[in-house]
């Protein structure tokens, strides 16, 4: 399958060295992770085709918004819930990066073993979420080592 652009050819490292704003390395690292979900999501809901069992477009279609729609709501929801419960933690970087790390192991098990939707999809609606609504909750001095964890 051809690139969806022709940044994605590109090192992100040599986009900084030629001027990009961190902003737009943001985006397109989110518009990967969701091409990438999208295209497994799309596996998934084909991968019982694959294997033999008869299904028809209905089913698949069912099948796809199933795995998207309702992982994404419960990276959505733990998201959230994560956020609430970074706002109640002062200056605490250990306790921060468990929780952060608990919580998208969780709502990568909550999606796939207990929903039977799209785990990560889940996990990257989550880290969108934390990322708009959590961020705020983390204080600065300890984004830097969150941010060592994360990488």
């Amino acid at each position: 399958m051809p690139p969806s652009s022709g940044l994605c050819l590109l090192p992100l490292s040599g986009l900084l060295q030629v001027g990009a704003s961190p902003k737009l390395l943001n985006v397109i690292d989110g518009e990967s992770l969701i091409n990438e979900e999208s295209a497994l999501v799309i596996f998934l809901a084909l991968q019982q085709f694959v294997e033999g069992q008869p299904l028809d477009a209905g089913q698949v279609v069912l099948k796809v918004l199933h795995l998207a729609l309702v992982g994404s709501a419960i990276g959505l929801g733990l998201g959230f819930a994560t956020s609430f419960w970074l706002a109640w933690i002062f200056n605490d970087p250990c306790l921060e990066v468990v929780l952060t790390f608990g919580s998208a192991y969780a709502c990568y098990f909550v999606a796939e073993d207990l929903a039977g939707a799209a785990g990560l999809l889940a996990v990257v609606v989550m880290g969108f979420s934390m990322s708009v609504l959590g961020g705020r909750q983390i204080m600065n001095r300890i984004k830097t080592e969150m941010h060592t964890f994360w990488e």
